[in-house]
């Protein structure tokens, strides 16, 4: 029983990795590239609206082609959001971004994690917020979604992180993002301006 159960376990592992291998040589990506969120910034959140309980955490890329990272963004959005969310818009553009349908040269997706270390594999359960970036110029880049956990307003500071860290970024001098009424005064508190008022379009410009 036990050699029959191990060759099962060495047969399933070698047909994944021939699954891997055969899907890279379609794509023309590096089948022996490790696939894994990349670590962005640090970033704080908090576990309270009073800020008087600081949690550290991680901004991570989301890598396209990691299975791992994709399953852990679908339970994330499975566990705290549903399909009319902008989290699960976020997911649905992972596949897109993945088969092509969106660019990858300019599409990128981000979560905020409490997790400080072994990216290789996201805990799902530790994932606070996710953001969708698209770069529409040399300088301009528009915030397609961006989804902060949860709907039980557990941590404050994950939607502020992700701005912060959009603007940091050395060659954005212009954000774009298009507000619901929830989230206006938000995008307002944090700089942006209002571009377009029926549409609800938000900009913010770097004062060089």
């Amino acid at each position: 029983m036990f050699f029959r159960v191990k060759f099962k376990k060495q047969y399933i592992n070698a047909k994944n990795y021939f699954t891997r291998f055969t899907y890279c040589m379609n794509t023309k990506i590096n089948p022996f590239l490790n696939f894994k969120a990349t670590f962005v910034s640090p970033c704080t959140v908090y576990k309270n609206k009073q800020k008087d309980n600081p949690i550290e955490g991680s901004i991570v890329e989301i890598d396209i082609d990691s299975m791992k990272d994709k399953n852990a963004v679908k339970k994330t959005v499975d566990r705290w959001w549903n399909k009319d969310s902008f989290g699960y818009c976020v997911y649905r553009d992972i596949e897109k971004l993945k088969e092509g349908e969106l660019s990858r040269e300019v599409g990128k997706v981000y979560a905020i994690t409490l997790q400080q270390y072994d990216f290789d594999t996201l805990n799902n359960k530790q994932i606070i917020g996710l953001a969708e970036v698209t770069k529409t110029g040399e300088h301009a880049i528009e915030l397609n979604f961006m989804q902060a956990e949860p709907v039980l307003k557990m941590f404050s500071n994950v939607g502020r992180s992700f701005i912060e860290l959009l603007k940091n970024m050395d060659f954005v001098n212009e954000i774009k993002v298009k507000a619901t009424y929830f989230s206006a005064n938000f995008y307002e508190k944090m700089g942006f301006e209002i571009s377009d008022t029926n549409k609800l379009i938000y900009l913010w410009k770097k004062i060089k």
